[in-house]
């Protein structure tokens, strides 16, 4: 059973990375708290979880689905994870999904309050391509033109 194509509100709140684990996660609502959930599927599409915060609902999906540490070189082994805020959360950054990416213990400690640009060009570059693509579906999905 593969995991529904997403409506084009639940595109507005995925994760601008389209790939396992990010992309297990199904925007659902938002609580009273106006924090967002999303529901977590395996790679059948079958639902696992079906509300979490965002950043225990990837923690949840990176345990079906490991991602590669955003900061390593591909291919590095990933014994351990830590779910890192892009814009950290000393500046405001937030548990929102878009804010998190997976990281290694090593990077996310030695990042620290620096933003992803400030700490790894190479990879805050990378996170904007993911973000550009992420509004051009955005768009799309809600017949936005650009």
């Amino acid at each position: 059973m593969p995991i529904e194509p997403l409506t084009p509100h639940q595109i507005i709140f995925a994760h601008p990375i389209d790939e396992a684990p990010y992309n297990l996660l199904r925007y659902v609502g938002t609580d009273q708290g106006g924090t967002h959930l999303y529901a977590v599927h395996d790679l059948s599409g079958k639902q696992v979880k079906p509300h979490a915060g965002a950043y225990e609902a990837l923690k949840l999906a990176q345990g079906i689905s490991p991602a590669q540490c955003w900061y390593c070189p591909p291919e590095t082994p990933l014994p351990e994870h830590h779910r890192d805020h892009v814009i950290p959360r000393a500046h405001d950054g937030r548990n929102e999904l878009h804010n998190l990416v997976i990281a290694c213990p090593a990077h996310n400690t030695s990042k620290r309050e620096l933003s992803i640009m400030d700490c790894h060009p190479y990879a805050g570059r990378r996170y904007m391509e993911a973000l550009h693509a992420h509004i051009s579906r955005v768009a799309k999905a809600n017949a936005i033109p650009l």
